[in-house]
């Protein structure tokens, strides 16, 4: 036999076939459906090669991008599927942190940050929780921690309490778990609801447990629940998780992960920090063990998580599908005029007061001033870095000035033609130079560079507080890294940390979208 004696013939026309469906998937857009022809175009390849049965697709259901929840991603009825999808999220760290160091053995260790915001004096962990059902677990975690103080939830014979020595511990029982397998989740509760810790370790698996066949709870599918059930009273400065899966309904224990891990991140403001696996954690699941470190961030985290598979296409339609969702039911009249392709604005919340103001920054040609005249009848402030060549009324006040990227830094950038330099500013100084306390709205029309300066704008809360309004023409372009639409679709989500809330939002092609926020006031809720 020759040297490529040994391949098996591979059907060149069976692999053109497959990546013809594939390119016509993704021209379609449908995040599920990509899923499964990524599944099916990597198996279906390898079996060509290597076997010479068929492969069937896994059964990955289809669904439309207007009924997916953003916040808990529906199930795609695959534990292969699934357990891609967990994977590509855990593989994104969403915090950074600068002083982060792995404490405990090479199998069981976990990632601790020691900035500034995480320690206590001297940069020690405050008091630490410690919730474990394993009375063989490894204790090398608990021993290199050495934080002020500790409260354990353990079972009786536990080996790790050996290793916890110098400091306070306040040792809670598990003794129901022995005699009755249960949990006790209301006396745990009662004891965390009140303290607040510098770090918790949680781990809802135990030896004392029968299995399901026996007439013991199935831990690994009641883990993440009990988790949730502990959430809600947990005030900690980080976590850390143990997370178990088996082939054996790998399905419905990944999902449950999954959807855990979303409401970490959203409703809890948990990030992750590092993610380890031991086992077999991939295609073929046995024994997988992931040790997973999170942080509890203020403000705004370093990135959200990965939606599917992370690719541009998932993540540009989440992003659409953030747009369209909006949070209120507008009842009310919108300034929007076609015939000069203006932003939008809710009328009602401006002409009722007197004196108001707005501030319009454009990055586009302005052609003649009745655009400006649409807006309304309020003091205008007009900025932009282009060369103008119209006249406009008194009320109308220009400035040749762009915004800045910087929340704290007027910069100075080249101009669009070659001999031009362009002044942004810092939105404080934009907003500063209308001299009001409340800016009725802020109008972004920056041609792209709108994502450029939302980081900004978000570090600037003092600002955000004053604007009642935020209206933006958005351009997102075809092609755009997976990573930018991820960011896009986080940095609009934080504006609602500031009150405001998704009033209105059309789109006039693939690439034009217009979304309008608004807070709401006392004097304006019967109108929104």
């Amino acid at each position: 036999m020759g040297k490529w004696g040994g391949m098996r013939y591979c059907n060149s026309l069976l692999v053109l076939r497959i990546l013809t469906v594939s390119l016509a998937l993704l021209v379609g857009r449908d995040y599920y459906l990509l899923v499964g022809s990524l599944i099916y175009l990597w198996t279906t390849l390898r079996n060509a090669v290597e076997y010479p049965e068929p492969s069937s697709m896994p059964a990955v259901p289809v669904f439309s991008w207007d009924d997916v929840d953003l916040l808990s991603p529906p199930a795609l009825n695959d534990s292969l599927a699934e357990a891609l999808r967990v994977n590509e999220l855990l593989a994104r760290p969403q915090y950074r942190c600068d002083k982060a160091v792995r404490i405990g053995s090479e199998r069981f260790g976990f990632l601790i940050c020691y900035d500034d915001d995480f320690t206590e004096f001297n940069s020690t962990i405050g008091e630490v929780l410690l919730l474990s059902g394993d009375v063989f677990e490894d204790g090398s975690f608990a021993k290199s921690l050495n934080p002020k103080r500790w409260t354990v939830f353990i079972p009786e014979n536990y080996a790790g309490l050996d290793q916890i020595q110098g400091v306070d511990v306040e040792v809670n029982y598990l003794m129901r778990l022995r005699d009755a397998e249960d949990w006790s989740l209301h006396d745990i509760i009662n004891g965390i609801a009140n303290k607040q810790f510098g770090s918790a370790f949680l781990s809802f698996y135990s030896p004392l447990i029968s299995s399901p066949d026996n007439g013991g709870i199935d831990q690994l599918f009641e883990a993440p629940r009990f988790i949730a059930e502990v959430l809600p009273f947990l005030r900690t400065k980080q976590l850390q998780i143990v997370a178990k899966i088996e082939k054996e309904n790998a399905r419905e224990v990944i999902l449950g992960w999954y959807r855990l891990f979303y409401r970490l991140f959203f409703t809890y403001n948990f990030a992750l920090l590092s993610a380890e696996a031991d086992g077999n954690c991939g295609r073929m699941l046995d024994k997988c063990r992931y040790r997973l470190s999170f942080v509890h961030f203020e403000g705004h985290a370093f990135e959200a998580p990965v939606f599917g598979l992370g690719s541009p296409i998932e993540e540009r339609s989440r992003l659409i599908r953030y747009l369209k969702t909006v949070d209120a039911d507008c009842n009310c009249t919108l300034g929007e005029n076609h015939d000069f392709d203006l932003p939008l604005l809710h009328k009602e919340i401006i002409v009722r007061r007197e004196n108001c103001v707005f501030v319009y920054i454009r990055y586009r040609e302005m052609s003649s001033k009745e655009m400006l005249n649409a807006l309304g009848p309020c003091e205008l402030y007009y900025f932009s870095p282009l060369r103008l060549n119209i006249e406009f009324d008194s009320s109308v006040h220009i400035f040749q000035f762009g915004l800045s990227p910087l929340a704290n830094q007027s910069i100075i950038v080249p101009g669009e033609r070659y001999d031009e330099q362009w002044k942004l500013l810092e939105l404080s100084e934009i907003v500063g130079k209308t001299e009001r306390e409340q800016i009725d709205a802020v109008i972004l029309d920056l041609n792209g560079g709108e994502w450029d300066v939302l980081e900004a704008i978000l570090n600037s809360p003092g600002e955000l507080k004053r604007i009642q309004q935020l209206s933006i023409r958005l351009r997102l372009w075809i092609g755009e890294e997976n990573e930018n639409y991820r960011r896009f679709y986080y940095q609009l989500m934080q504006l609602n940390a500031f009150g405001f809330r998704k009033l209105y939002y059309k789109s006039d092609n693939d690439t034009t979208h217009y979304i309008l926020f608004a807070k709401r006031s006392s004097s304006s809720q019967d109108k929104l």
